[in-house]
């Protein structure tokens, strides 16, 4: 992703044609701007990244040949592809050639340049050394990683500024001749220093041995500092700072080493180092140094005519968050993983097993292991599609523990087909040729499926659950308050039953029911959760039996007034405490302190 590297591959590159993908929008825009060519190779990098998990630029290679829209990040990979051949053939006669034709078109400013200099000459150095030593050995991917190592050790040396102070570590104290000192972070623990939990190691043991321990480093730290001291006692100054306080706010104690004097002075000096400094100057806590503006609200974005089934959720955990995300776009950061996330993992399950409700040839089945024949091999399709068959380990591990879910699944699904429970839809589509309005809202939804009792006719709604433990449709659905927060929740946010009130945190079963009784013209509908956990005892059936008539009109009610706030655009105050929060990196501590919230604020 260096800049130097993805210009040149984009500018050089004749094979490279612009590609349009679902974040960048490229219509009227000049194909020829390098800028947005290189914008879609790392978009395009991303997308292979999180989807495909590949071990390896061969792999990478591989997902992106395979469609058309990548043409542009494949020629970029090959050219990436077409160096490391180079630099593992000979790194050091490939090398200097390939950094050469990447900084061929850049003008050098003498003095701005200075640490890429420097670099280019430690560079050629290690080049030098490698050449001359029996490290020209090595394969090329050993003398690389060589001379990454070698190049994070350098230092590159700045320019000094007038009237510069030299900031000297603790051990160089004594080499420092300036008559002047002050010492900084004189507080136990830092000095003197500390060996403290080593399982192997102990201090005992080292002390036994002769090795480096705490006796030895205080003796150490003490010589430091006392010599200091005298060395400047006729002509010369030490000023010692030590802090009071952690950034967290717990008290740090002065160093030992302070403490030596008569017994007649221990008792103010301890008082002295110890107490409240007098002082006028009030330290206030952090605070961010601005406040972020969110943008003005857009009344025609989607959110204003349509919401999902899950995002009512969203807007019960935190109004403001779902204002980030539904009209500004963000998404969270996810790092770079070496696995499928929680997401990914749910995602990749239930299209195994829309597979399997939509075969007609093997949903009827009682047989468990002819069941579980065509889930594992539908696994191992998709897995092989997806990801290839050169995986990561945690990868490898997480389509084994798929496999092991789905054949208790297996077990669990032939009983309750012997039972009559016939699935008439998977993956079933609410909005699809039904249009059912919340309010204003159209709603939209997938029920992950229905089934029909062929004994008396009953229906019931399953959704798939991959969390790791079993979920109770209930306690999802409903939380208890707190006496401290009853008063900021509206009541149509509530839910009353034999003097308990609780609040609505998802209203996904009672939405599926609501729109499948609509749509099927029944009065009465079961449902429930299907857990696939990780365990062969969280692998079950959980009905949420309690869905009466008073819980739906409740919850009914609740949709309807999520609808209402979001159609006239409340989505300020924001949430203390949401359940899952993907704004903290931007977020320090509070929204109030982060954001102005004036732009959302005009309706």
């Amino acid at each position: 992703k260096h800049p130097e590297i993805i210009n040149h591959i984009v500018i050089n590159n004749e094979d490279i044609q612009i590609e349009t993908t679902n974040q960048i929008d490229t219509v009227n825009t000049n194909n020829d701007d390098p800028e947005l060519k290189a914008a879609n190779i790392l978009v395009s990098l991303d997308r292979i990244k999180d989807k495909h998990i590949p071990t390896s630029l061969d792999t990478a290679l591989e997902f992106s040949s395979k469609n058309e829209r990548l043409k542009l990040t494949n020629s970029a990979l090959k050219q990436l592809k077409e160096w490391l051949d180079l630099l593992q053939d000979n790194l050091i006669e490939n090398l200097p050639g390939i950094l050469q034709s990447i900084y061929s078109e850049r003008e050098f400013n003498p003095e701005e340049d200075k640490g890429f200099s420097h670099t280019a000459e430690c560079l050629n150095s290690i080049l030098d050394e490698i050449s001359s030593s029996p490290l020209q050995s090595m394969d090329g991917s050993e003398q690389l990683n060589f001379i990454l190592s070698a190049l994070k050790n350098e230092g590159i040396p700045e320019k000094r500024e007038p009237n510069s102070l030299d900031i000297q570590g603790w051990l160089e104290v004594l080499w420092e001749d300036s008559p002047h000192l002050i010492i900084t972070g004189m507080n136990e623990g830092s000095v003197p220093d500390r060996i403290a939990g080593d399982i192997f190691l102990p201090d005992s043991l080292r002390s036994k041995l002769g090795l480096r321990n705490n006796e030895s480093i205080l003796a150490r730290d003490n010589y430091i500092f006392n010599a200091t001291l005298n060395w400047r006692n006729s002509c010369g100054r030490v000023d010692i700072i030590l802090g009071k306080e952690s950034l967290e706010g717990n008290p740090l104690k002065p160093s030992r080493l302070l403490f030596q004097c008569n017994d007649s002075e221990l008792a103010d000096r301890a008082l002295s180092l110890c107490s409240r400094i007098n002082s006028s100057e009030i330290i206030h806590p952090w605070t961010s140094a601005w406040k972020l503006q969110p943008e003005k609200i857009d009344k025609d974005a989607k959110i204003f005519e349509e919401i999902s089934v899950t995002q009512f959720s969203d807007y019960l955990s935190c109004p403001f968050r779902f204002y980030l995300q539904n009209l500004m776009g963000m998404n969270d950061n996810r790092p770079v993983e070496m696995e499928m996330d929680a997401m990914q993992f749910g995602t990749f399950v239930h299209q195994v097993l829309d597979d399997f409700g939509a075969n007609d040839g093997i949903r009827d089945s009682q047989d468990e292991s002819e069941i579980y024949e065509f889930l594992e091999e539908r696994i191992n399709s998709k897995a092989t599609y997806e990801f290839g068959t050169k995986r990561t380990v945690p990868l490898s591990f997480q389509i084994n523990s798929m496999k092991e879910r789905l054949k208790w699944f297996s077990t669990i699904q032939a009983n309750e087909r012997s039972l009559g429970w016939k699935i008439i839809h998977s993956e079933f589509k609410i909005h699809i040729n039904n249009e059912i309005k919340i309010g204003n809202l159209k709603l939209k939804g997938t029920i992950d499926r229905i089934e029909q009792n062929e004994n008396d006719g009953a229906l019931r709604i399953l959704d798939y659950k991959t969390s790791a433990k079993a979920i109770n449709p209930d306690r999802a659905h409903l939380k208890n308050i707190t006496q401290s927060s009853s008063d900021s929740i509206p009541d149509w946010h509530t839910y009353i039953s034999n003097k308990k009130r609780q609040k609505w945190i998802n209203l996904q079963i009672p939405l599926y029911v609501h729109a499948a009784k609509l749509i099927f013209e029944k009065e009465s509908i079961g449902s429930g959760y299907f857990n696939l956990g990780n365990t062969q005892s969280s692998m079950k059936i959980e009905m949420w039996d309690d869905l009466k008539e008073d819980l739906m009109e409740s919850s009914i009610t609740c949709a309807e007034n999520v609808s209402k706030e979001i159609s006239d655009c409340n989505f300020w105050p924001p949430s203390d405490s949401p359940k899952y929060d993907n704004y903290s990196e931007i977020i320090f501590g509070d929204c109030d302190s982060s954001f102005d919230p004036g732009e959302i604020l005009q309706k």
